[in-house]
């Protein structure tokens, strides 16, 4: 059972593959000019407004500067404060980063096969659940599945919510 659903991912991933070339290779002349267009003129904006911007930044690197001469008898406190702190925790970090490793260490052994239980129910649930609905593609959604069921209950809502609400 596990060997078809790979070989199915498998095929699937090649189809994908394939319709992404071909929708590059039809797409791909169309694109080009106007990458070279907006390319081109993203060069001449720059060109046309390098003068008006340079005098402005070299003004904003002035008021920078200017800002942090003024006040920096204000951030050296709190930069000293920041400095002490950190200080402080850095070692209790390090010491819980060591607890949990070593936690780790101590309990692989019990933790990997429940993390591994864990996953292979989740896996089974997840397949089980969806084991008794048939899918169908989605009308007027470019190939998109969904689950028949619901389409049958009510494909004139359906259609309604296709369109905008639209009636």
């Amino acid at each position: 059972m596990g060997e078809g659903v790979w070989e199915f991912v498998e095929e699937l991933a090649a189809y994908a593959k394939e319709r992404v070339l071909a929708f590059v290779r039809e797409n791909l002349i169309k694109i080009l000019p106007l990458a070279a267009d907006a390319k081109e003129r993203v060069l001449a904006f720059e060109r046309e407004n390098l003068i008006k911007i340079l005098p402005l930044a070299a003004d904003a690197k002035e008021r920078v500067l200017a800002f942090v001469r003024e006040n920096l008898i204000k951030i050296l406190p709190l930069a000293s404060f920041v400095c002490e702190y950190l200080i402080k925790i850095l070692p209790l970090a390090v010491d819980a980063k060591e607890r949990v490793l070593a936690f780790v260490r101590e309990n692989l052994i019990k933790i990997l096969p429940l993390t591994v239980l864990l996953l292979a129910l989740y896996c089974f649930c997840s397949c089980c659940s969806r084991a008794g609905q048939r899918m169908m593609k989605a009308p007027g959604r470019k190939g998109a599945m969904m689950p028949r069921t619901s389409f049958e209950r009510n494909p004139r809502a359906y259609f309604k919510d296709l369109h905008g609400r639209m009636e």
